[in-house]
């Protein structure tokens, strides 16, 4: 259904949101990086209880807007490129290092392709040998960028994110999910709530372009 703006008072002010109407089990709402609010929920949610779920939620819709703002004037100055010369030489020298435990697996040594790319740290195309690094991974600490290069060396024995592939990716990086959740925390898109039932749920961080897929 169409988005409908709706705005209403509470303590820390005005909070206007965009209603979604439609199939969803929970009440959800999503604070984009932009700073607007977005809430889905399903057609015979009453607009009395989803007003008091978005008023529920005001402390965190302020954080979450104030949050993106100080990033945003962060982003701002613009980063010095990074050569594709300098980001090879990195890339390679961690895949190297990393190399060894999955070579017993008889796994070829993958080659390396850089990109600029939105929604991912990295990528990897199992059946032709390839991993794909973001060009802007680069910047990010070595325990991060380990993180992301044996995520991708895991997919070539687990095409998936199954329990059998985490359960790979802690055998060979125990302490994978600090080195995500430091990823995560450089650079998050957006900022979630939802409510279950009676009960409204504590806010996550979405990973975009932390997310990682194959």
């Amino acid at each position: 259904m169409r988005d409908r703006e709706i705005s209403i008072s509470c303590e820390t002010g005005i909070i206007t949101y965009h209603l979604e109407r439609k199939r969803v089990k929970n009440l959800n709402l999503r604070v984009r990086r932009d700073g607007q609010v977005f809430v889905s929920a399903a057609p015979i949610v009453p607009i009395g209880r989803i007003n008091a779920f978005v008023m529920e939620k005001a402390a965190f819709i302020r954080r979450a807007q104030e949050r993106f703002a100080r990033m945003e004037q962060k982003t701002e100055r613009p980063l010095p490129e990074i050569s594709d010369e300098a980001c090879r030489a990195a890339f390679t020298e961690i895949m190297e290092r990393v190399y060894p435990a999955f070579q017993a697996y008889g796994i070829p040594m993958p080659a390396l392709r850089i990109r600029n790319m939105r929604s991912r740290w990295g990528s990897c195309l199992y059946g032709k040998g390839i991993i794909t690094l973001n060009k802007q991974l680069a910047r990010k600490p070595e325990a991060c960028i380990e993180y992301v290069v044996v995520h991708e060396f895991c997919h070539f024995l687990v095409p998936n994110h199954s329990r059998d592939f985490y359960a790979l990716l802690s055998r060979h990086l125990p302490d994978w999910k600090e080195r995500r959740d430091r990823l995560n925390r450089e650079e998050p898109e957006t900022e979630q709530s939802q409510e279950s039932g009676q009960r409204a749920g504590t806010g996550t961080q979405n990973e975009s372009p932390e997310r990682i897929d194959s």
